[in-house]
């Protein structure tokens, strides 16, 4: 309990310029059967989820 109220406590300190901003992960899709074509439409939808969230200044992708 001591422990969870010092980080609250030292997080709290902190202000905006020292916080880092939030990012985002963005997983890689996994085609669930052996069919190819679905292998391609998941690696195609991770990348167009990537391309759409980069375009936000504010969060940095993990990708």
């Amino acid at each position: 309990m001591i422990l969870f109220a010092a980080a609250a406590a030292y997080l709290l300190r902190l202000t905006k310029s020292q916080a880092e901003p939030p990012a985002i992960t963005v997983p890689p899709f996994e085609k669930i059967n052996g069919d190819e074509k679905w292998a391609r439409f998941a690696i195609a939808l991770t990348d167009d989820i990537v391309t759409d969230v980069a375009g936000f200044r504010d969060f940095p992708v993990i990708a």
